[in-house]
């Protein structure tokens, strides 16, 4: 019995010393993936960061777009008012150099064609267009042979 115990007890010896093996090897691999997530944990940390560093940023670039956006939508709004003020004041005076052309020309013995080829009160820039009212349709088709006539020879 006494070498059964013995024999036992070795086992046991035998046994709780492959316990604290397995429990020493578990210790390393736990400690050894601690250092990991740590590793880990701290390079996301990082990253994170970095992205936020960069959200923070980009933030602040959209925030200026948009307010140079708004600038812009504002310019733009007061340019179109001013592009429709000159657009009427042009049909305006378009409509008054009509009017005066016709008058100059249907209603003056003054506006003649050889006052106008002498550079006369009808049209003293251009001679060779007869009248006022002729160079008044010209420029009302607006193309460029009309205001090349109109202009006497010139483009603008």
């Amino acid at each position: 019995m006494a070498a059964r115990l013995e024999g036992t007890l070795a086992a046991a010896s035998h046994s709780v010393g492959e316990s604290e093996q397995v429990l020493a090897s578990k210790e390393a691999l736990m400690a050894r993936w601690r250092e990991e997530a740590e590793l880990v944990a701290h390079r996301l940390d990082a990253a994170l960061a970095g992205h936020r560093r960069e959200l923070g940023a980009r933030e602040a670039a959209m925030a200026a777009a948009t307010a140079e956006l708004q600038a812009a939508r504002a310019a733009h709004a007061a340019a179109a008012g001013d592009v429709e003020a000159l657009q009427s004041t042009v049909i305006r005076l378009q409509h008054a150099l009509t009017q005066v052309g016709g008058a100059a020309c249907c209603g003056s013995k003054k506006a003649s064609i050889s006052g106008a080829f002498l550079g006369g009160p009808c049209h003293p820039k251009p001679k060779h267009v007869p009248c006022l009212c002729v160079r008044a349709q010209l420029l009302h088709t607006r193309s460029p042979i009309s205001h090349f006539i109109c202009t006497g020879g010139g483009f603008r």
